[in-house]
């Protein structure tokens, strides 16, 4: 059985300026695959639900030209199951399981925009956050046949940084109208503090940052007696400089000075590159 158990408020004091507070606590049963060990019936011992407690409060600010959200929270969240994998020289794959995991994100997180014309409007955001591993967890590791290569053990992964998403990002952002139908826009982005993607480990591996940025052109063509239906064309072109850089990372080699490296990461690392440009058009029909 699993419950969850929710409370927040807000309180305006006038149109413009609100803040909030939330709370709540979670009590969810594990994933299914969690619950039975390597693919087999056999019950996980170490199974039990996943343990939610989050705060969150903020602030927003609305205005006829300028609006902004500011929001803080920090949530704890206790007996999480992360897995991992790695290929070896021989192309062999190990599968890492940790349970028993608890980790804990903090942060803040600021979005605003600016309409700086009746025609121009400005965008940005800002993303702040620590997330870090708390305490101890079971790791169990085992081979692409689902045969244990090592015993249980209790590993310390108190400190470790949490991987797979950027604690630090950004961006903005410009939408310009050019005339009733034709419209377009440009967001850039950037990301930091990214980890490698290596579940529960006291030590990970920071990725290079990277920035990003996105084009957009939108066309509408009105129809009918009335002009309320509209034919409207869209384009999107997304890393429209083509950026070249590392969007995860299963392992996480530090560079010794032994090997070569790519950005200062260690090239015996099994990594991911980002998409470089795409595009995509779309027609929508409205009426």
């Amino acid at each position: 059985m699993g419950y969850n158990l929710k409370v927040g408020g807000s309180y305006e004091f006038n149109e413009n300026n609100t803040v909030y507070f939330n709370t709540g606590y979670y009590n969810r049963q594990p994933y299914h695959d969690n619950i039975y060990l390597n693919n087999t019936n056999k019950i996980n011992p170490y199974t039990s639900n996943e343990k939610i407690f989050g705060l969150e409060a903020g602030y927003a600010l609305t205005g006829e030209t300028f609006s902004a959200n500011v929001n803080v929270y920090r949530t704890s969240w206790k007996d999480r199951v992360t897995t991992s994998s790695t290929v070896n020289g021989a192309g062999l794959v190990t599968f890492r399981t940790n349970q028993g995991v608890e980790q804990l994100h903090q942060g803040v997180e600021i979005d605003m925009v600016y309409k700086v014309m009746n025609n121009l409007r400005v965008k940005g955001f800002v993303s702040l956050g620590d997330w870090t591993y708390k305490g101890s967890s079971i790791q169990r590791s085992i081979d692409e046949n689902n045969v244990v290569t090592a015993p249980d053990v209790l590993v310390d992964v108190d400190g470790g940084i949490v991987g797979d998403a950027a604690h630090t990002s950004g961006g903005l952002g410009l939408d310009y109208r050019i005339t009733k139908s034709l419209s377009m826009d440009l967001d850039y982005r950037f990301y930091s503090n990214l980890y490698a993607n290596t579940g529960a480990v006291k030590t990970n591996l920071e990725l290079p940052s990277y920035s990003l940025a996105d084009f957009g052109v939108s066309y509408r063509m009105f129809l009918g007696a009335d002009k309320t239906n509209s034919l409207n064309f869209r384009m999107n072109v997304n890393n429209l400089f083509d950026t070249e850089y590392l969007s995860d990372s299963r392992t996480n080699i530090a560079a010794d000075g032994s090997n070569p490296t790519y950005k200062g990461i260690d090239v015996r690392n099994q990594v991911y590159f980002g998409y470089g440009r795409t595009w995509n058009v779309g027609l929508t029909y409205k009426f």
